[in-house]
């Protein structure tokens, strides 16, 4: 990932990547029985994200700042989701560590991610993210803080 080159802030293919999102969680079969997951597809449509988008068009910044890493809560299942949307949206490779606690929507949204990631569509963004999950961990964290051009870490 360090190699990597940002992205511009709201690439059309991390739009149409979360349009595609959105469409998975909001049809999918257990999706209903969490609305957090509802409201975050709901978020995620293109004509949300163009929505939002249009409010940060005089940015000074044209391009994300490399890579950056998320530590989201343990206490809240779908947190991770809004980090990583906030870090691709700014044009960043995302390493986020989800919540070590078993959560279903956790399960539900990120089996969602990489069933997209492995489209052929989206080929080119599965190197802009990262999924991690592990115990707190040190060691672990300072591996990939060390990797990371931002750090996002939810108190």
């Amino acid at each position: 990932m360090p190699a990597l080159k940002p992205l511009i802030p709201f690439d059309d293919r991390v739009i149409t990547f979360l349009d595609e999102l959105s469409r998975l969680l909001m049809k999918h079969p257990k999706g209903r029985d969490f609305p957090e997951i509802i409201t975050f597809g709901f978020y995620v449509r293109k004509s949300s994200i163009s929505k939002l988008k249009r409010s940060y068009e005089d940015l000074k910044s044209n391009v994300g700042r490399g890579v950056s890493f998320h530590i989201a809560p343990s206490n809240v299942p779908i947190n991770f989701a809004y980090s990583l949307l906030a870090g691709l949206l700014s044009g960043n490779a995302c390493v986020v560590r989800v919540s070590s606690k078993n959560f279903p929507q956790t399960d539900i949204v990120s089996n969602a991610i990489c069933t997209l990631l492995d489209r052929l569509e989206f080929a080119e963004l599965t190197r802009y993210v990262s999924l991690v999950r592990y115990e707190r961990d040190s060691e672990i964290n300072n591996f990939f803080s060390n990797l990371c051009d931002v750090r996002v870490i939810w108190g």
